[in-house]
């Protein structure tokens, strides 16, 4: 069991649980109620619309110890839950009954949202990593559906599985960001070697994949998380190449560059950069822009751009870079997804889409660059939100 002396005080450990398939997120929670003795978990559910509301289940291998369901007044669903999340976590590891947490996200929530908030949120003016900490986050799927997940177009309310009626995000932008969080992969069944080769691309060596119906609870709640590591590890500012071979036809590439992205080449060629069946992310900018770092977040056939949250610079008073990791498939015409990318194709489109020497020496025209729904207008500096740029 792990524990932590933070400030004299020992915090209790927390192990995040996400997952785009209900069945089987639901069946690994149970194996661990069974397996684990002192584990509480924290599940919340969304119904099918709003006026549903956020429900809220505590259990341990005792039976439930509380089912609410609380209205849902905050317009951002990450929001709502994490304001309910976070004082249900910390009641549960103040109580005494238990000596883990256990916090089981709804279907398809990303799990980034949580971790950052259990580094760095409070709860009635206390610091909540005061009270517990971040063992390791958890992502089941079905082995089978990795490499179409990832790989293709789907959005989430096709299969009915958005969280609210409104939710606008593909299934490969959910599977790719629980995936590039995680520290352990649940997996169904064995997966195809074009799987295991996505999960290594974007998972990365440091993720341990275990068998669903195989694995013991002691096994999955491991802690796999050090302490020095504070809040998210798929932060967009500090991608790495996963270290990796290209192989199965799953490859990643590293695109850098001093030079910025050229405004209308981006608006033009977007879809080659960052839609199906290619998962890119990372940084850009724009010399439009020069004061501004913008994310780069693409997968399933949807790419979001905005402007980055936080401090956007690679290092203080350093230059601005474009820097984006791309992962993709090449097609196989004798499997279900013919369809695919090419590296050479794909690093080919990037330097085409950056701006020139000599079109960087010839300045740029003051005016609207094309990028103000996304962005914000041109001296529009820092500003919050990102915005779809329709890379389907």
């Amino acid at each position: 069991m792990s524990r932590l002396v933070r400030r004299g005080r020992r915090t209790t450990p927390v192990t995040v649980v996400v997952s785009a398939d209900g069945v089987l997120r639901d069946a690994a929670v149970g194996g661990l109620l069974c397996d684990e003795p002192g584990v509480v978990v924290v599940r919340h559910d969304l119904g099918p619309h709003r006026e549903d509301g956020l429900r809220r289940v505590v259990v341990d291998a005792t039976g439930v110890v509380e089912d609410v369901t609380v209205a849902l007044e905050h317009s951002c669903l990450s929001c709502a839950l994490r304001e309910d999340a976070l004082p249900a976590v910390v009641a549960a590891a103040r109580d005494g009954r238990w000596r883990r947490v256990v916090l089981v996200l709804p279907v398809t929530a990303e799990p980034v949202p949580a971790v950052m908030a259990l580094a760095n949120g409070e709860v009635a003016g206390r610091a909540v990593a005061e009270v517990v900490h971040l063992d390791g986050v958890v992502a089941v799927a079905a082995a089978g559906a990795v490499v179409p997940d990832l790989f293709g177009d789907d959005l989430l309310l096709e299969r009915g599985l958005g969280l609210d009626e409104v939710d606008e995000r593909s299934v490969g932008e959910v599977v790719a960001r629980q995936l590039e969080e995680a520290d352990v992969v649940l997996l169904d069944g064995p997966p195809s070697p074009a799987a295991g080769a996505a999960l290594r691309h974007l998972a990365g060596a440091r993720a341990e994949v275990l068998r669903l119906h195989e694995a013991t609870g002691a096994e999955v709640l491991a802690p796999r998380r050090p302490a020095a590591v504070r809040g998210a590890r798929s932060d967009l500012r500090r991608l790495r190449h996963p270290g990796v071979p290209d192989e199965h036809g799953v490859w990643t590439l590293l695109l850098e560059s001093s030079r910025p992205l050229h405004p209308g080449r981006l608006v033009d060629r977007a879809a080659e950069l960052g839609g199906s069946p290619l998962r890119a992310r990372g940084t850009f900018w724009v010399p439009t822009r020069p004061g501004t770092a913008c994310a780069w977040d693409g997968a399933g056939g949807q790419l979001s751009i905005g402007p980055l949250a936080g401090p956007g610079l690679p290092a203080a008073g350093g230059p601005p870079v474009t820097r984006l990791l791309v992962t993709g498939r090449t097609g196989h015409p004798e499997e279900e997804d013919p369809d695919g990318a090419a590296p050479e194709q794909v690093r080919r489109v990037f330097e085409e889409v950056l701006a020139t020497p000599a079109e960087l020496a010839a300045g740029w025209p003051a005016g609207d660059d094309g990028l103000s729904p996304w962005l914000g207008a041109p001296d529009v500096v820092g500003r919050e939100g990102r915005g779809r740029a329709g890379a389907a």
